[in-house]
C-alpha cells in the first residue's frame, strides 16, 4: 500500500496543471458552501437574538396568561418565587414586567395603548431600550413620568414632528432630521385594573421613543413597575404579568426549564421564546428549507463542474493507464491508485478551502455588510440590525468540506470504473 501511495502521489504531480485545477475546484466549492451557509446562519442567528431580546430565553407567567394576556391572570412575584427560580443554577437574571391595555387620553385625543411597567436600568442592559430614545431622558428608578412610543405621542397631540433637510459634511447625501417639540406635558391614562379595579392616573412626559415597527411606534407606553402596580393594582402588591429569565448557558435551556417547572406548582407556566414566538421561528424554518434547496443547487453545480475535470483528467491519462497495464499491473492495483490519487485531491482542496475561507467568514463576522435604504428599513421592521451578518458556527465548515469531499470521491468512481473497462488496444490507438 506504501508503494501504490508513492506511485500515486508522483502521478499528480507529473502533470502539476491538471492536478491544480482540480484541486481550485474543490476549494472554490467549499468556499462558496461556507460563505453561503454561514450568511444563512447569520441570519437566523440574528433573528433569533432580536425574538429573546424581546421576551427572554422564556418566561414564567399565570396560568393560560399567553392565550388570554389579561390583567386578572397575572401572578404576585412575591420574595418567595423570586428565590425559587434564582435557586435554578443555569439562571443568570429575571426581568418583571407589569403589562395592560388601557386608554390614554391628552385633552380631546384618545387612543388605546399597552402600558409596561418596567424596572429601567433592567430593562436598558438586556433590550437597550435607552437607544430609542429621541427625546427627553430616560426612566430611573424612582422616576414618576412616562415614555411614550413617538407615533403615539403625535397623535395624542403632545409632541409636534418637524422634518429638516440636512447634508453630511464629507458627502452630498440629503438626509432627514426629526425635530421634536412637545406641546403637552403630561398624559391621562384610564382602564381596567386587576379584578376590576378603575385605574385612572396622570402621568408627566419624560421623553420619547422611536420604534422599528409601526405597530409598536404606535401604541407602547412605558413607566417604573411600581408605578404600573400602584395604578393597575393598589391593594394587591408585587402584581407582574411575567418574570422573563436569561441563563448563563443557552444551551442548557430545556433542561433549565424543567427544573424551574420542578419547583413551581401547577398555577404557573414557563414558556420558551420559541413557543411564545412561533411566526419568528417558523419563518426561521421555512427559510432553511430554502437556504438547504439553494445548497444543494450549489453541491449540483460543483459536482458537475468536478466531473468535468475528472473526464478531461481521465480522458488524457487513457493511454497512460494502457501502459501500465500491459507492463504488468494489475486492474486493481491501478484502481486503488487513482482512488489514492482522488482522495489526495479531495483532501487537499478541502484543506485549502477551509484555510482560506475561514478569515473571510470571520472578517465578515465582524464587520457584517451594512444595508441601506428599502432592505435597512424592510429589516427594521422587523426589529433586526439592518445588517448581513455571518455565523462561525464550526459546524458549517465541517458540514460543508464533508458533502464536498463526498461529492469529489463519488466522481473519483467515474476512472476507477474506466480502470476496470479499459480496452487496451483502442487506448492505444487514441
Amino acid at each position: 500500500m506504501k508503494t501504490l501511495f508513492k506511485i500515486a502521489w508522483r502521478n499528480l504531480w507529473r502533470n502539476k496543471k491538471r492536478s491544480i485545477i482540480t484541486i481550485v475546484s474543490i476549494y472554490l466549492a467549499v468556499v462558496f458552501s461556507i460563505f453561503m451557509r454561514s450568511m444563512q446562519l447569520g441570519s437566523y442567528e440574528n433573528m433569533t437574538k432580536a425574538a429573546i431580546n424581546q421576551v427572554g430565553y422564556m418566561q414564567v407567567q399565570g396560568k393560560g396568561y399567553w392565550e388570554n394576556q389579561s390583567i386578572n391572570k397575572a401572578i404576585i412575584y412575591s420574595d418567595s418565587l423570586k428565590n425559587t427560580i434564582a435557586r435554578v443554577a443555569n439562571v443568570k437574571s429575571q426581568i418583571a414586567e407589569l403589562q395592560n391595555f388601557c386608554l390614554t387620553s391628552s385633552e380631546d385625543k384618545t387612543k388605546g395603548a399597552l402600558i409596561i411597567g418596567i424596572n429601567p436600568e433592567i430593562e436598558n442592559e438586556h433590550r437597550a431600550l435607552a437607544k430609542k430614545l429621541v427625546w427627553g431622558k430616560f426612566l430611573k428608578e424612582n422616576d414618576a413620568g412616562v415614555l411614550i412610543a413617538e407615533d403615539l405621542a403625535r397623535f395624542l397631540g403632545i409632541i409636534q414632528v418637524d422634518i429638516e433637510n440636512t447634508y453630511s459634511s464629507d458627502s452630498l447625501e440629503q438626509k432627514k432630521i426629526e425635530k421634536i417639540t412637545l406641546l403637552k406635558d403630561s398624559l391621562v391614562i384610564i382602564g381596567s385594573g386587576y379584578q376590576g379595579i378603575t385605574a385612572a392616573a396622570v402621568f408627566p412626559v419624560s421623553g420619547i421613543l422611536k420604534f422599528a415597527t409601526p405597530q409598536e411606534n404606535g401604541s407602547l407606553i412605558y413607566m417604573t413597575l411600581p408605578n404600573a402596580q400602584a395604578t393597575f393594582s393598589p391593594y394587591v402588591p408585587n402584581l407582574v404579568s411575567s418574570i422573563a429569565i436569561e441563563l448563563k448557558d443557552n444551551d442548557k435551556i430545556d433542561e433549565t426549564r424543567a427544573e424551574i417547572l420542578s419547583h413551581l406548582n401547577k398555577k404557573y407556566d414557563v414558556l420558551l421564546w420559541s413557543e411564545m414566538l412561533k411566526e419568528i421561528v417558523q419563518s426561521i424554518q421555512s427559510d432553511n428549507i430554502s437556504g438547504l434547496i439553494m445548497l444543494g443547487i450549489l453541491y449540483m453545480i460543483v459536482g458537475f463542474g468536478l466531473l468535468g475535470t475528472v473526464l478531461m483528467m481521465t480522458m488524457e491519462r487513457r493511454r497512460e493507464m494502457a501502459v501500465m497495464i500491459s507492463v504488468g499491473l494489475q486492474r486493481s492495483r491501478l484502481a486503488i491508485i487513482l482512488v489514492i490519487e482522488s482522495i489526495i485531491l479531495a483532501i487537499i482542496g478541502v484543506i485549502v478551502g477551509i484555510v482560506l475561507s475561514y478569515p473571510l467568514v470571520y472578517y465578515l463576522f465582524l464587520h457584517p455588510i451594512p444595508l441601506k435604504g428599502e432592505l435597512a428599513d424592510m429589516m427594521a421592521t422587523y426589529n433586526l440590525e439592518a445588517i448581513i451578518p455571518f455565523s462561525l458556527d464550526f459546524s458549517i465548515f465541517y458540514n460543508q468540506a464533508l458533502v464536498i469531499f463526498i461529492i469529489a470521491i463519488a466522481i473519483a468512481l467515474y476512472p476507477l470504473i474506466t480502470a476496470y473497462r479499459l480496452q487496451l488496444i483502442k487506448a492505444f490507438h487514441k
